[in-house]
């Protein structure tokens, strides 16, 4: 399954990340990052964020705080109350479950996976650690270089994906030089890697956000009175 191919790929990219983090800082971070090589919810999240195209760090912290809410409102003015986020979407896939509508009514969950016209996707997050293995960043010699070109800069609120494009180049530069690249590697692996290498997100919080049933229908509350306001 693309899940379980994702969360793989996921592992490779927080250990770059751990690589990518200034001396200084690894200390701070390196017992967050293992923590979330082995948690589902943060591999995911580094999966999903191959796609994104986020402005900022910061930005990127938002992105991730709502990949993080545990349920989900839907419909006219937020109407359904829906379970959500990437822990659920994989159990989901993978597991029976009783599961409750929010009037209490319960119902069978049998698993499954969302049908796609155009068959199953692949792995962004999977071409990335193969594109990575391909251009010999992987290697040891080419860990070396990634660390020694990331050490001087701490991604952290506002540093953009022109820093990280630019700290990118200089990489694959080096790695050129020191012979690591074979004359097998392809144009796109180097347009993967510019195309779906995330901010580094080390500086980040990936903390579930479980809400109270109060909490969720005062929400509804007011995604109503905004929906009649507008009218």
């Amino acid at each position: 399954m693309v899940s379980f191919a994702d969360e793989e790929a996921a592992k490779i990219l927080i250990l770059m990340d751990i690589v990518r983090c200034p001396s200084s800082q690894v200390d701070q971070h390196i017992g967050k990052l293992m923590r979330w090589f082995y948690d589902h919810l943060a591999r995911l999240i580094y999966a999903k964020a191959a796609s994104w195209k986020p402005m900022s760090v910061s930005q990127l912290q938002r992105y991730v705080e709502t990949e993080c809410e545990e349920h989900t409102l839907e419909g006219f003015a937020g109407e359904c109350i829906l379970p959500g986020g990437p822990v659920h979407e994989r159990e989901s896939a993978l597991y029976a479950d009783i599961q409750s509508y929010d009037d209490g009514t319960l119902a069978w969950h049998e698993p499954r996976t969302r049908p796609s016209l155009f068959g199953q996707k692949e792995s962004d997050a999977l071409r990335l650690a193969i594109s990575m293995q391909r251009l010999g960043m992987l290697s040891l010699d080419g860990l070396r270089i990634v660390a020694s070109v990331w050490n001087g800069t701490r991604f952290s609120e506002e540093q953009t994906p022109h820093m990280s494009e630019t700290l990118t180049q200089t990489t694959l530069e080096r790695v050129e030089a020191a012979g690591l690249i074979p004359d097998s590697v392809e144009d796109e692996d180097v347009v993967t890697l510019y195309k779906r290498w995330q901010l580094p997100m080390y500086e980040l919080q990936v903390t579930p956000t479980i809400q109270t049933m109060e909490e969720l229908r005062e929400t509804q509350v007011r995604m109503l009175n905004n929906e009649i306001g507008g009218w």
